[in-house]
């Protein structure tokens, strides 16, 4: 058989887990179990299933943080690779351009594990144990999809109804998209109902001849070299892969499987693991109210409210009635700067960049007041400003600073805390952080007047 090639998706709008997901910046961004993101913690399940090559297929203007989180793993070229969709169109067309690829530079019989970005998984090695599963029967041509073991009448997810397991697999009768409650506990009583994990394996070739035969207008531009494919991608149809090809298709195989999987897509999926990690607390002061949690830095005061979930974060706050999680989604696109009654933008603000992250603390019509996250090895980009004025205090860390009046002619030191330097406009200089580094910087309010000369994340311009 040919190469076994992990096809991780990550794209999203961001919305779903408001505010700490933002619209552009979506939940597999988010460090919600551990030190690693929900993208970091699913490339290195994957890897160790010692796969041939890793493709991490993105949406444009989120192909700089995915290449910046990977660094963060010690991953080059050689372990894996990014594509960029230049639009969303769901994850047929997706599948079908990672199929594309494969099939140009490895060939048709290229196996592949197609898998959602941002879940979360308990047992990692009992999710690898169904995927070998899934890779056997991915040698003949069928479509294999991975069945979760329902432990609760969920009806947030989707559900696979399958035949008698023969060696591990079994044939998908059909697909129920989310029902509600009633069917739900029906689902769990047949015990022949399964959740619907996401995550798919089957060659390049066989996805792409169920492209042609269900979803034609996508297989014309399938069927071109995947550059043409990737070039007219909006063109395509926006479809899921369930809905345009597998509810369809003849040949549909199911490993059922128990890894303590859930796809986080609501606050209160979230807050089941964060409350059994300990993260998830009381109200500082509780009066009168019953079944609050609270996530949050600050110390928060609830009187007579029962069962809320409260999230705190820089970009807003979330007062959440427990159940209501779906709707989350719905209002987040209205709490963005311009949904917002005046468009004001809410201080302190946290952006996330390539190199790290920027704290917004202050922005008035005199100063703009920040604190930059650098991470080891990273820099920004070699710049300067025509107007803007700035001093940088390093507060933690040991920072590289490059400065002078043009690129061939910089002087170079190294700050330590306690240290600071005034950049006038004109000087051009860089920062990189030789460790992890926290550097204050206070500025005139020009937060748009940056000239990058030079860049490693492709910015300059």
């Amino acid at each position: 058989m040919g190469k076994v090639v992990a096809v991780i998706l990550a794209g999203g709008s961001g919305t779903r887990l408001w505010p700490l997901s933002q619209p552009g910046a979506p939940k597999q961004f988010l460090r919600l179990f551990g030190q690693r993101t929900l993208l970091q913690q699913t490339v290195e399940r994957i890897r160790d299933l010692h796969v041939d090559r890793i493709l991490i297929l993105t949406g444009a203007e989120q192909r700089m943080e995915t290449d910046a989180q990977l660094r963060e793993l010690g991953l080059d070229a050689d372990q894996v690779e990014v594509l960029s969709e230049p639009v969303g169109r769901n994850t047929a067309p997706a599948i079908a351009l990672a199929a594309a690829y494969l099939r140009d530079r490895l060939g048709p019989e290229t196996r592949m594990i197609v898998l959602p970005a941002d879940h979360h998984v308990t047992d990692p090695e009992a999710f690898r144990a169904a995927l070998r599963t899934a890779l056997r029967a991915a040698e003949a041509d069928a479509l294999i999809t991975l069945g979760l073991v329902p432990t609760a009448p969920e009806t947030g997810y989707g559900y696979i109804q399958a035949g008698a397991v023969d060696d591990g697999v079994a044939p998908v009768v059909r697909f129920t998209e989310k029902p509600d409650a009633e069917r739900a506990r029906a689902f769990m009583a047949a015990g022949d109902h399964y959740w619907n994990s996401g995550v798919f394996v089957w060659q390049a070739g066989t996805i792409l001849r169920a492209v042609w035969q269900y979803l034609p207008e996508v297989a014309t531009l399938a069927a071109r070299p995947w550059q043409e494919f990737q070039e007219r991608f909006e063109e395509s149809v926006g479809v899921s892969v369930d809905y345009g090809i597998l509810e369809k298709a003849a040949n549909v195989l199911m490993v059922p499987a128990s890894f303590g999987w859930s796809d986080v897509g609501t606050w209160e999926a979230v807050a089941t693991f964060l409350r059994a990690d300990g993260r998830l607390l009381p109200p500082t002061v509780d009066a009168m109210s019953d079944g609050v949690d609270v996530l949050s830095q600050r110390p928060v005061a609830v009187v007579g409210l029962q069962d809320i979930l409260i999230v705190d974060s820089d970009e807003g706050l979330l007062v959440l009635k427990k159940g209501h999680g779906q709707d989350v989604g719905r209002i987040a696109k209205s709490m963005t700067p311009a949904g917002r009654k005046g468009g004001v933008q809410p201080l302190p603000k946290r952006v996330e960049k390539p190199w790290g992250a920027e704290l917004i603390w202050a922005h008035t019509h005199g100063y703009v007041g920040k604190i930059l996250f650098i991470r080891a090895g990273e820099s920004l980009s070699l710049q300067y400003h025509r107007e803007k004025d700035e001093t940088i205090y390093v507060l933690r860390g040991q920072l590289r600073f490059r400065h002078g009046p043009a690129p061939e002619a910089l002087s170079e030191r190294r700050m330590k805390p306690g240290e600071s330097f005034h950049i006038r406009p004109r000087t051009v200089h860089q920062m990189e952080a030789e460790a992890d580094c926290e550097i204050l910087e206070v500025s005139t309010p020009q937060l748009d007047d940056v000239v990058r000369l030079q860049d490693r994340y492709g910015r300059a311009a």
